[in-house]
């Protein structure tokens, strides 16, 4: 009699415990767990109400009927205590109305069992009713069938939803695994009570006091969330996380067996889990057998790697690291690829821009110390030659007047020659590819020689030049101007008087001048002078900076660096040959075709 009076107090406290709970968590109403936690609120108080109104109905059937009613909600608790752990760890494919449903068939039949017992006896075979004061409880002596196949699947639904909780933990951090803990108690400490009642563990107890224990998991809950964020704070899942990753993660074990890998692993792999899952990593890996004998006895290292992914090599940061156990025992390596490739060929291009920019830095800064000098001269005898004029040309004689006038006129010619080898620098360096024709290569020859004919005059000099020229494809205007910068200096710094002679080589040696088709083959072109020759020193400063190995000589020194700029755009290469003594000869190639 005790337990029945002791029920009539505890069942309405309990009821309003739970209430209030429902209502300290509605500040969390945001959280995607609260809709399943209302739902299972309502469903221990309709037990609860249910339990307490079986118990002060004074009639049999009465009596039996809220015994039956509360079974609805005993169902619904489990059913809805199994959808919040599944929408605690993110487990959203089986909350699909097209999957729960294979879940509820159990809680419907023992449903419509319960309501139609008296007509097969699968739930209850047999039961009393025990007087309290005024009213009936009913007391179950024995079960049926049904009833048992009904408590193993209820049992199971709150074991699954506690270990996938479980299981959650320890995927995330010691605050979520706190968060667990009280999760875990709020639904074992109900299943612990309900079997107690049900197989007898207490002698004397009649009375199911499994609804009142659901009040003391909701104390467990209130402190998950008054002193671990419960609801405020969800674990992120692991496959959230590591499949939603772009970099390709491999979990091996001790026996380098591939046992897990994301979905970005697969795509870089180009197969199904299935395919791979439990296979040796040496088979997996086999295109890349070399990385995997360098690392395969690796537990921690973090390096670049290159390796062909469809057909292309790419770029990949690799990174190794060992797989503990919670004894720290090593059990396996994780490996990690992330794909690199843009960055890398961002940095090469970056390496490029930087080491061309330097390349113009120090042209310019050449520039400075040399051509700076020569256009300083000329403007300097200009002012000074312009200020006489202005001075003094009533008194000059007209003979003075035209000399003056002639040396500016020379002098403006000379800045007009340094303006236009540096635009014609700049032409070269800015343009990426020039329209390509058959040079006529004795024309451009003759232009050269009209364009030197006062140096040429001047000199004395001689030049020899072949009757025949192999027909190349090229750009004439800057082929013209390479044939300049060469003749003007073997004119400048040949013998006295110059002997300057021009000719060509097939470098592949198989070709004749008259049959020259194999665009791999390349010609040289070169300009031979009987100058005093160059040393080893000054060979290596020619091409690379605007340099003029003899100042007394006129000039700007920018004609060498044009012509490298301008052959090395064309495909060819330049180059000097040149012993002290014996002369020099200067040479550029260009491909045959």
């Amino acid at each position: 009699m005790l337990q029945y009076t002791a029920y009539f107090i505890l069942a309405p406290l309990a009821a309003i415990f739970s209430a209030g709970v429902l209502f300290y968590a509605w500040r969390y109403r945001a959280s995607r767990q609260m809709p399943a936690l209302i739902w299972l609120t309502f469903s221990v108080l309709g037990w609860l109400v249910c339990n307490f109104l079986e118990l002060v109905t004074s009639t049999e059937a009465g009596t039996v009927l809220w015994a039956k009613t509360g079974y609805i909600f005993v169902m619904s608790t489990t059913l809805i205590w199994l959808r919040f752990a599944l929408r605690y760890t993110d487990r959203y494919k089986w909350l699909e109305a097209r999957r729960f449903a294979w879940l509820c068939i159990v809680p419907l039949l023992t449903v419509l069992a319960v309501f139609t017992n008296e007509w097969h006896r699968l739930m209850w075979v047999d039961y009393t009713f025990v007087p309290v004061g005024h009213a009936l409880a009913i007391h179950i002596l024995r079960y049926g069938a049904w009833f048992w196949v009904n408590l193993v699947h209820g049992y199971l639904l709150v074991l699954v939803g506690a270990a996938l909780i479980v299981r959650q933990s320890f995927k995330s951090f010691a605050l979520y695994r706190q968060q667990s803990v009280w999760l875990v108690a709020g639904a074992i400490i109900p299943l612990i009570g309900n079997f107690v009642y049900v197989f007898r563990l207490v002698p004397g107890l009649v009375q199911d006091y499994t609804s009142v224990t659901f009040a003391i998991a909701a104390m467990a809950f209130v402190i998950g969330m008054s002193r671990h964020q419960l609801f405020d704070l969800q674990p992120v899942a692991r496959d959230a996380v590591i499949d939603s990753m772009s970099d390709a993660m491999f979990a091996l074990d001790n026996r380098n067996r591939i046992v897990d890998l994301n979905p970005a692993a697969l795509a870089m792999l180009g197969v199904e889990a299935e395919a791979i899952l439990g296979r040796s990593a040496t088979q997996v890996f086999a295109p890349w057998h070399a990385m995997v004998e360098q690392f395969k006895d690796t537990f921690e290292v973090q390096t670049d790697i290159v390796a062909d992914y469809h057909q292309q090599p790419h770029h990949y940061d690799l990174r190794i690291l060992p797989l503990r156990d919670r004894a720290e025992h090593i059990i396996g390596r994780l490996i990690v690829l992330r794909d690199i490739t843009e960055r890398k060929v961002t940095e090469v291009t970056l390496r490029e821009h930087t080491a061309e920019l330097e390349t113009l830095n120090e042209q310019l800064n050449a520039f400075a110390h040399t051509v700076a000098h020569d256009i300083k001269d000329p403007l300097t005898g200009i002012v000074a030659l312009t200020t006489l004029l202005r001075e003094y040309f009533e008194d000059l004689p007209s003979s003075t007047i035209a000399e003056y006038l002639d040396a500016i006129t020379q002098g403006t010619m000379r800045l007009a020659s340094i303006v236009d080898a540096l635009l014609l620098l700049a032409s070269v360096r800015q343009l990426e590819a020039v329209a390509t024709e058959p040079l006529d290569m004795p024309g451009l020859i003759d232009n050269v020689q009209k364009r030197l004919s006062v140096l040429i005059a001047e000199r004395q000099a001689t030049l020899v030049i072949p009757e025949t020229w192999p027909v190349v494809h090229s750009y004439g205007p800057w082929i013209e101007e390479v044939w300049a910068n060469y003749v003007s200096n073997a004119v400048k710094y040949g013998g006295t008087p110059p002997r300057v002679e021009l000719g060509f080589s097939i470098l592949d040696g198989r070709l004749s001048t008259a049959d020259i088709e194999n665009p791999k083959s390349k010609i040289q072109f070169w300009v031979r002078d009987n100058g005093p020759g160059l040393t080893v020193e000054q060979q290596a400063q020619l091409f690379t900076k605007f340099t003029r190995l003899r100042d007394a000589e006129p000039g700007h020194g920018l004609g060498l660096s044009i012509a490298r700029n301008i052959v090395e755009k064309l495909g060819g290469e330049v180059g000097v040959e040149s012993e002290a003594g014996c002369g020099s000869t200067f040479w550029f190639t260009l491909p045959a075709s």
